[in-house]
């Protein structure tokens, strides 16, 4: 997922991915907002 990995890019590398999943699950729609803010 290039996109969540995008997001995830500031927090440190170990934690991106073990975050990823419980992240989405938190905010589902905060991620696609701030995802699609970005890429505008």
């Amino acid at each position: 997922e290039p996109s969540h990995f995008h997001c995830r890019a500031p927090q440190p590398g170990p934690a991106g991915p073990a975050q990823a999943p419980a992240g989405r699950g938190t905010h589902p729609a905060g991620n696609g907002h701030r995802h699609q803010a970005a890429a505008r």
